[in-house]
């Protein structure tokens, strides 16, 4: 039922080392958003303009593609250049640097703990990993009021990539979700910096990624969360009718009592001026 990952721990230092730095990044933010090669294609062609998506080749011709940009056999020109940077909300010069330090991997502390606890677990993922992850889950949530949204973000990817790996191992049908809870809860958060930075395709992404997790791992919280957010968001921009009713449709998703629910009520009561933010998911 469940399947051993094919990209296994030994394979992402290989991948850093052995494959152009564009080619792993490529890889690592489509497995971040949990997108197939065949999603990753579906949306490239959504990220087209008319004119351009009109030229573009069949469906299965852009997952071949993919399959040879991510094997690093070549790097995309144009136009897939600016449809991958589109399509995840990165700028092209961050998408395609050559700098795999940005990867998160070499070297960083949190993943490797991480990791190490899952060598000397019993089983793939196991109890002591999944308690680490969730509560480094939890140190990002706090650390989200003091610390600058760019540096936040580049410690929640490294964790979404790791869940990522996590996913494809083997494991029980108990750890499969909360595996997803802690996706969800790092999208979030995730969502909530690219707010922070004004980039709001990224932004969205990521919420319907969290809202995805959410409804899959059946946590009302979260899919309360992802909700609120979007009020707080489209408050920001003006839009007081549509923050209320997603504020409202947050707290009727919320369990009664949480802090979804009671920040989707403050957020009911602020109508005509924005909040200073999106609050701090709390994980239950």
């Amino acid at each position: 039922m469940v399947r051993t990952s094919p990209w296994s721990d030994s394979e992402v230092l290989a991948l850093v080392t052995e494959l152009p730095a564009w080619a792993v990044r490529l890889r690592v933010e489509r497995r971040n958003r949990f997108w197939s090669q065949k999603e990753m294609a579906r949306r490239l062609a959504e990220a087209a303009d008319d004119d351009v998506r009109a030229r573009l080749p069949s469906r299965e011709s852009i997952v071949r593609r993919i399959k040879a940009y991510e094997a690093g056999h070549n790097q995309p020109d144009d136009p897939y250049r600016l449809l991958y940077a589109r399509a995840l909300g990165l700028a092209e010069d961050e998408l395609f640097e050559h700098n795999p330090r940005s990867l998160g991997f070499a070297g960083d502390d949190e993943w490797d703990a991480l990791d190490l606890a899952r060598r000397a677990a019993a089983t793939e993922v196991g109890r002591e990993t999944l308690e680490r992850l969730e509560l480094a889950v939890d140190d990002l949530a706090v650390a989200y009021p003091r610390m600058p949204p760019r540096e936040l973000l580049v410690r929640v990817r490294r964790h979404l990539s790791y869940v990522s790996q996590l996913l494809d191992a083997k494991k029980t049908l108990s750890e499969h979700r909360r595996l997803l809870v802690a996706g969800g809860w790092l999208s979030l958060l995730a969502a909530t910096c690219l707010i922070d930075l004004r980039r709001f395709p990224a932004a969205a992404a990521r919420l319907r990624t969290a809202a995805q997790l959410a409804k899959e791992s059946e946590h009302r919280e979260i899919a309360a969360w992802c909700l609120e957010t979007e009020a707080w968001q489209v408050l920001t921009d003006g839009d007081f009718g549509q923050a209320l009713a997603l504020a409202q449709a947050a707290q009727r998703v919320a369990p009664g009592g949480s802090s979804a629910y009671i920040q989707a009520t403050a957020q009911e009561g602020r109508p005509g001026r924005a909040s200073a933010g999106p609050g701090r998911p709390t994980r239950r």
